[in-house]
C-alpha cells in the first residue's frame, strides 16, 4: 500500500517526539495534536487527557483544532485477534501492546497507523476506519469547520 506522503511524514514526526524509553506503549494520557502542513509540516501537542473520547468531545477542542490545517490523536492500548465470543483485547492471551495514531486531514479523511510493541510491521490505514474513534474524529472535524466558518464571518 502506498501511504500518503503527508500522513507518513506527520506520523514520523509524532513518533519522533515520544520518549524512546517507552517501547511498551503505556501512555497514561492520550494526546491531541494540531498539524499545519503549509508552508512546511509542523506538529504541536495541544492537549492531553486520560480519556481520548472525552478529549475529542471537550467543548474547546473544536476551537483548538480550528487553528490548524489538520489534527491527530495518539493513544496506546491492547490489540488482539477478533474472537467469536468478543473477548476484549485486554483479556485475550494473544494480546499485544500497540500505539495508535489517527490523523484527520483538511478534507476530514481519517488515516491511522498502528505500531506494535512486539516489533511487527506498522499497519497503515487511509480513510478506511470505522467505529467510535473514527466517528469522534469526524465529529470534531465537523465542529472545527463550523467554528472556522463562524469565526471567518465576523
Amino acid at each position: 500500500m502506498t501511504v500518503n506522503k503527508t500522513f507518513r511524514k506527520v506520523d514520523t514526526m509524532v513518533a519522533e517526539t515520544l520518549p524512546k524509553s517507552n517501547t511498551l506503549f503505556t501512555y497514561e494520557k492520550a494526546s491531541l495534536y494540531g498539524i499545519n502542513v503549509l508552508p512546511t509540516i509542523n506538529v504541536v501537542k495541544i492537549q492531553e487527557n486520560g480519556d481520548i473520547y472525552e478529549m475529542l468531545q471537550e467543548p474547546s477542542a473544536d476551537i483548538l483544532v480550528s487553528a490548524y490545517d489538520a489534527f491527530g490523536v495518539l493513544t496506546s492500548g491492547w490489540a488482539a485477534p477478533i474472537t467469536e465470543d468478543d473477548t476484549p483485547p485486554s483479556k485475550n492471551p494473544e494480546r499485544v501492546r500497540v500505539r495508535l495514531f489517527c490523523y484527520c486531514d483538511s478534507e476530514g479523511k481519517v488515516h491511522s497507523s498502528i505500531r506494535f510493541a512486539d516489533g511487527r510491521e506498522t499497519m497503515f490505514d487511509e480513510d478506511q476506519a470505522k467505529g467510535a474513534m473514527r466517528n469522534a474524529m469526524a465529529d470534531l472535524y465537523g465542529a472545527s469547520v463550523a467554528f472556522k466558518k463562524i469565526f471567518e464571518a465576523k
